[in-house]
């Protein structure tokens, strides 16, 4: 974990850098875009509604709360550790497998859709 900058603003990541890559500047571009697709996705449809459906039938608001609080967090260290597994898998296996899980994690949703829209 360190610091460093880019587009004016100075802010601290954790971040891995693949033992031949140097570190740069340039190691450092992105655009944050994971936190954008997690907030459009939890912000998509109504699935999410079943999920925090317990919270409404505690008998207090500090136990829901609780449970809204644990739910969240749940979330987003599964999801996380989700990440984390692919990254670490796709990193020792190279980029070959990368693209037959991208192909087949893409084709699947697009069958999903598929069946969905037809019926």
């Amino acid at each position: 974990m360190h610091a460093h900058t880019h587009e004016g603003a100075t802010h601290v990541h954790i971040h891995y850098h693949h033992p031949e890559q140097q570190h740069t500047e340039a190691a450092h571009t992105h655009a944050h875009l994971s936190v954008t697709m997690g907030v459009l996705h939890g912000l998509a449809g109504a699935a999410h509604v079943l999920g925090v459906l317990p919270a409404v039938v505690l008998p207090t608001v500090a136990g829901s709360l609780a449970y809204l609080a644990a739910f969240g967090m749940g979330s987003i260290c599964s999801m996380s550790a989700y990440g984390w597994g692919i990254g670490r898998l796709i990193h020792h296996a190279g980029p070959r497998p990368y693209r037959w899980l991208l192909t087949a994690t893409s084709s699947a949703a697009l069958a999903v859709g598929a069946v969905w829209l037809i019926g």
